[in-house]
Order: structure tokens, then C-alpha cells, then sequence
């Protein structure tokens, strides 16, 4: 799924050209390209097992990590400003997109 959405909203967000009179076409993001990489290596068997439970282990504490750089990196002052209203539409997002990954998991599992 990273594939064909990146692929997806990457052309819905591209300029297309509006601003400037030519036709832009949007960057891929290299991440994708290595995540497809890291998916393929993993599943050939050329890595052993205990090495790709250890990058495994090690992904999921550098996603920690840029979370919370991200999440310091929140400023305050400019939520304050946009009111009410944005942090309305958040926590309707949050609670859309957990109820509709609760209702997966418990179709599905």
C-alpha cells in the first residue's frame, strides 16, 4: 500500500505546472524505493534470521525517535492560533481513522 498511495497523492499534490506555465512532475521519494529494496533482500533469505529480527527491532525505535522529534517540534503558540476548529478536525481524524482500524482488525482477526 506504501507504493500506490505515495505514487497517488504525490500527483494530487503536484504543482502540475499552475504557478509557473510548465508541466512539474513530482519527486519519488527515495524512502519508497528503499523500502521495496529492504522487503525484497528480506524476503530472498539472504539476510539470516536473527540479523532481520535485530533491523526489525531497530526500525521501530528510529520511528520512535523521529515521532518524537516530530512531535517536539509542535508549536504551540501557532495551535493556539488556528483555534478551535483545527483541533476539532483532529481529533475527528484520530477518531475516524481508529474506528475504522478497529473495525479491520476485528473483521479481519
Amino acid at each position: 500500500m506504501l507504493v500506490p498511495m505515495s505514487v497517488i497523492l504525490g500527483s494530487i499534490f503536484a504543482d502540475g505546472g499552475k504557478n509557473s506555465g510548465e508541466k512539474k512532475r513530482a519527486a519519488f521519494p527515495m524512502y519508497v524505493l528503499y523500502f521495496i529494496i529492504a522487503g525484497i533482500v528480506a524476503s530472498t533469505g539472504l539476510l539470516p534470521e536473527n540479523i532481520i529480527k535485530l533491523l526489525g527491532k531497530t526500525s521501530s525505535y528510529l520511528i520512535l525517535m523521529a515521532m518524537i522529534a516530530m512531535g517536539l517540534m509542535v508549536n504551540f503558540a501557532s495551535l493556539r492560533a488556528k483555534g478551535a476548529k483545527a483541533l476539532v478536525m483532529g481529533a475527528g481524524l484520530f477518531a475516524g481513522i481508529a474506528a475504522v482500524s478497529l473495525g479491520i482488525v476485528t473483521v479481519l482477526f
